[in-house]
């Protein structure tokens, strides 16, 4: 089917691309100018267009998998997790508009090292490079999963023209997710991916998805997120099926 060759072709992608890991991080990398897509003949002699290299602020370069719909005037940002890109998302996503899922810095083919700000850094460039494919703010939606919640929340307060923010198993802040396991030896952490402070300022139409019986971020992260978003067109979403990783796309409707 189309999602299989879809992610047998990303597989395929990332292989090689690690094969040249040093090559390109160390010289090709930073020699791409923005935006670009990089192109690799895959085994059976196709051509693999889905994958695009950006540069954010910090220097480093971005790489995201970028997956059109022709019929379709809704762009989904999709940023990922802790874990990275959860590959199974990737095709359910693509089924409801033109997709644009990027990697932080040190995840996946993205260059450097991770910090928060260099995900809100990638966060912002991936919305402009959507941008520059034409896509005006109100045909966006941002999708945040686990972490990714956090830099979804953190567009949707700076840009309030934005279609809508969806959140899927996200936390209220790493200092609340460390508070769980080891109490006040979290204070230091307390200011790191805040997202209870951006949704005080996200005024677009904003979803919370959280699986009841998430096993990595507990329901209650989201529960204790929901009533500090300032938006009026919100809704909270506790699904009974599924698990942290696993969402059923066909009931979470983007546009």
């Amino acid at each position: 089917t189309g999602s299989e060759l879809l992610i047998r072709e990303y597989y395929w992608e990332c292989r090689v691309l690690r094969s040249r890991e040093f090559v390109l991080t160390r010289s090709s990398y930073h020699s791409l100018s923005y935006p670009i897509t990089r192109r690799t003949m895959g085994p059976s002699g196709s051509v693999v267009k889905f994958l695009r290299i950006y540069s954010i602020p910090s220097g480093n370069t971005i790489e995201a998998v970028y997956i059109p719909k022709e019929d379709s005037e809704l762009a989904i940002l999709y940023l990922h997790g802790n874990g990275g890109r959860i590959l199974t998302f990737l095709p359910e996503l693509a089924k409801q508009g033109t997709l644009l899922s990027p990697a932080y810095p040190e995840y996946h083919q993205s260059t450097g090292i991770v910090s928060e700000e260099k995900v809100y850094e990638t966060a912002e460039a991936s919305l402009n490079y959507l941008r520059d494919q034409g896509f005006e703010d109100n045909q966006i939606t941002l999708v945040g999963h686990s972490l990714g919640g956090a830099p979804a929340l953190y567009l949707a307060s700076q840009y309030p023209d934005l279609n809508k923010v969806v959140t899927l198993g996200a936390f209220a802040s790493v200092y609340s997710m460390c508070v769980r396991s080891y109490g006040p030896f979290c204070i230091f952490g307390r200011e790191f991916f805040p997202s209870t402070q951006f949704a005080q300022e996200v005024t677009v139409p904003t979803r919370v998805y959280h699986v009841k019986s998430d096993a990595t971020v507990p329901v209650e992260e989201s529960e204790k997120l929901f009533p500090l978003i300032a938006s009026e067109d919100k809704e909270l979403i506790i699904l009974t099926k599924g698990n942290h990783s696993n969402y059923d796309f066909e009931n979470i409707p983007l546009d």
